[in-house]
């Protein structure tokens, strides 16, 4: 049986097992993180190819479940990755726990050594020679002193290198502790992603009855509503003014953008589904025949980041009175002079006022808004050209978006770029 004893440190519980058993156990958790990595991976392929068939009632519905899955794998690794990282912390308080009694020990061994120095040293060095019976005894005593000396430089050194070790061991605990409070956030997201899966399911097996042709009739007054909206949002943004200062936003092409999700689980540009401004799609999909971003098809609950330092400026959800826009979106401003909008997610974790760095987590991908399937929406403003607005405010107009007053992020033509254009090459 294993002899398990629980330690209180800092404001966690650990449980002493052997370093030994921990590295093992670590090890497993590792192996079982690959093993979803892998799977996931599966997920998003077959999620990519579904998202790229016909719209149809029953590939909605095959996109819902293989995304459901996908959740349910995210959701797995996610738990892994906590207990791994719960017995990392435990490790490094054992670690520390045997600094901080090695320490002690030798502070211990110090104190000795330093009391009977100072027993020695009452004595002047002639005082010394006059106690002896011959030199060769009074030279004995000066090389016990000449050892004493070295022992203390040595206890000092293993002191010295005991406490940098100690420091780092500390360091390395906070920084665990940081990245456990992180998964937990992302636990979190990830099991309100699979709520709105769910939720998504069973809102369109109700909506359309199973049928085919009610989902097409169903996609068809979506289409009628979105373009009702982008011609209301057209008119509002036309009586917008702004005059663009170049100084004021970056170089094209200078990479002043990060990719806005994990590019080493994506080929950013295998997954545009649809390009910014007019091309032969926008004019197919959009009334304007325009399009103010750049469209990535990823999966449903995929991490959604920052694309530069900055601070988020509002976050909102146009879902309501069946608004069909950006759905749960979240605009952050940067550092540099441009503004990110990201768009259709399932789930925000970021808030108004929070600094970001470039890689943030801010919130995760979805569906929401209008979206003919899971994508992440990207538009990219002139900071100072862009502002959050009730689009009631505005006389005219019959959309729900603008009848509700739903708020949005809203600009004059110039403040629009390419994402493409600040993204990296």
């Amino acid at each position: 049986m294993l002899l398990v004893t629980t330690l209180f440190f800092g404001d966690i519980f650990v449980s002493a097992q052997s370093a030994t058993e921990l590295r093992q156990q670590i090890d497993d958790y590792n192996k079982r993180i690959e093993k979803l990595d892998a799977e996931i991976k599966l997920y998003e392929q077959e999620l990519l190819k579904i998202g790229s068939d016909k719209q149809t009632l029953q590939n909605a519905i095959n996109e819902l479940n293989v995304a459901r899955q996908k959740l349910s794998a995210d959701i797995s690794k996610t738990e892994n990755q906590i207990t791994k990282t719960n017995l990392t912390i435990e490790q490094l308080a054992g670690e520390i726990i045997d600094k901080e009694n090695r320490i002690g020990k030798n502070k211990e061994a110090l104190a000795l050594t330093l009391k009977e120095l100072s027993k020695r040293d009452d004595s002047s060095i002639i005082e010394m020679l006059l106690n002896q019976n011959n030199i060769a005894d009074f030279w004995g005593r000066i090389s016990e002193l000449e050892s004493l000396n070295e022992s203390i430089q040595e206890s000092v050194q293993n002191l010295e290198g005991l406490k940098f070790t100690l420091q780092q061991r500390v360091a390395e605990n906070e920084e665990q502790k940081k990245e456990l409070e992180r998964f937990k956030t992302n636990l979190a997201n990830q099991k309100q992603a699979a709520d709105a899966n769910k939720e998504e399911k069973a809102g369109l097996l109700t909506e359309t009855q199973s049928k085919e042709s009610n989902y097409q009739d169903i996609l068809e007054q979506k289409r009628i509503a979105r373009e009702q909206f982008e011609s209301d949002l057209r008119d509002i943004e036309s009586q917008l003014q702004f005059i663009l200062d170049p100084d004021s936003v970056p170089q094209k092409g200078s990479g002043a953008l990060g990719w806005p999700f994990n590019s080493s689980s994506f080929n950013p540009l295998s997954i545009i589904t649809q390009q910014f401004g007019k091309t032969a799609d926008s004019g197919r999909l959009y009334a304007s025949g325009t399009h103010n971003g750049t469209d990535f098809g990823i999966p449903t609950g995929s991490e959604i980041r920052s694309a530069a330092n900055g601070t988020v400026r509002e976050v909102g959800n146009t879902d309501v009175g069946r608004c069909l826009s950006y759905g749960k979106w979240i605009l952050v401003d940067h550092d540099n002079g441009l503004s990110t909008l990201y768009a259709h997610l399932s789930s925000i974790s970021s808030k108004p006022g929070q600094a970001v760095s470039r890689g943030t987590v801010i919130g995760y991908s979805g569906n929401t808004g209008y979206s003919t399937g899971p994508h992440l929406h990207l538009t990219v403003f002139a900071r100072e050209g862009v502002q959050v607005m009730g689009l009631g405010e505005f006389k005219g107009g019959s959309s729900p978006c603008v009848l509700q007053n739903v708020r949005i992020p809203v600009a004059a033509p110039q403040a629009y770029f390419d994402p493409m254009s600040y993204l990296p090459n």
